[in-house]
């Protein structure tokens, strides 16, 4: 977090002020959950989510408290679906680092997701605008039903471009998109203004995703990324399978997806059938157009630093290559 923020100071230090918050609304957790609650928010990456909400509030002239408060309870609200994500996942790792279900056991997994949950409504309740409240309400609605999509459509190899556009929408794009809004409400923009950040960092949360994906095949080391191996074997079709599996004309690649054991070899087939088929390239070009869109929304907002740093962080989160 420190290393990213370095180049925007003053949100740094209002990022940190926001960490800290975290720690001491958190205190009253249980002995049980404590540790793995301290290490998660210890290891948070970027915070780019509460960083949203203090930038979009920089449009304006936000109240300190209010606005570090209610970056603070996206962020854990961020954290409480990690979690659920990796119960559902069975993931090992978070971060570089053991997954709070491998480490502690998946009981005290639910029980600190549920916590945080708890503990972002009861944040909310005490410093959000009720116009933030229904849109990060909705947010939250979003994300529970694009989980519940991606599992109904598992190992379903005639899953749609517009179905899994449908499922990414509930993840990264929704919380970007609810982030700079709620901040942006607390500096007094206009709701037409608000929404349209807001639509800024649906479009960037979109984009990112479909480049996540598409990294996850051709990331620096050319081989295919552990979480994409996690998500063949359980059958969830990202966006470069989709466009690959509709180039396929021999059938070749949904055969081998069908398959209920994949060995190392057959995941690396799998790796240079989506790349020979051109599913990593169209997936990419898709997401220049999310990219492009993204942009042309911020620009539409007022002209202003917050406005030249979302650029900026857009930048760094959209152009990536590995």
């Amino acid at each position: 977090m420190q290393n990213y923020w370095e180049q925007f100071p003053t949100i740094q230090v209002e990022l940190q002020r926001v960490h800290d918050l975290m720690l001491q609304e958190t205190k009253d957790a249980e002995p049980f959950i404590s540790q793995p609650l301290i290490e998660l928010i210890q290891t948070g990456g970027k915070k780019m989510r509460p960083a949203f909400v203090l930038i979009a509030g920089n449009y304006g002239n936000p109240d300190p408290k209010r606005i570090q408060a209610i970056a603070a309870s996206v962020e854990l609200l961020h954290l409480s679906t990690l979690i659920h994500d990796d119960i559902i996942d069975q993931s090992k790792l978070r971060r570089g680092i053991e997954a709070v279900p491998s480490k502690y056991g998946t009981d005290v997994a639910v029980y600190l997701g549920d916590y945080l949950f708890a503990k972002t409504f009861l944040i909310m309740s005490r410093y959000q605008k009720e116009d933030s409240n229904t849109e990060i309400a909705k947010a939250i609605f979003k994300i529970c039903r694009g989980e519940l999509k991606q599992y109904r459509f598992r190992h379903d190899t005639a899953l749609s471009v517009s179905q899994y556009l449908r499922v990414i929408s509930g993840k990264t794009a929704a919380l970007f998109s609810v982030s700079l809004y709620a901040g942006a409400l607390e500096g007094d923009l206009s709701h037409r203004k608000a929404h349209q950040l807001a639509l800024s960092g649906l479009r960037a949360g979109m984009a990112f995703q479909i480049i996540d994906d598409c990294l996850d095949y051709t990331g620096e080391d050319k081989t295919l990324s552990k979480s994409a191996q996690n998500d063949i074997k359980q059958g969830f079709m990202t966006l470069p399978i989709i466009y690959a599996l509709k180039a396929d004309s021999t059938g070749q690649l949904q055969k081998r997806l069908n398959e209920s054991s994949l060995s190392k070899a057959d995941l690396t087939w799998i790796q240079n059938q989506v790349i020979t088929l051109g599913g990593v390239k169209k997936a990419q070009i898709l997401a220049k157009k999310y990219t492009k869109k993204a942009y042309e929304a911020l620009n539409r907002t007022p002209d202003c630093e917050s406005r030249a740093i979302l650029h900026t962080v857009y930048q760094s989160l959209l152009e990536r290559r590995y």
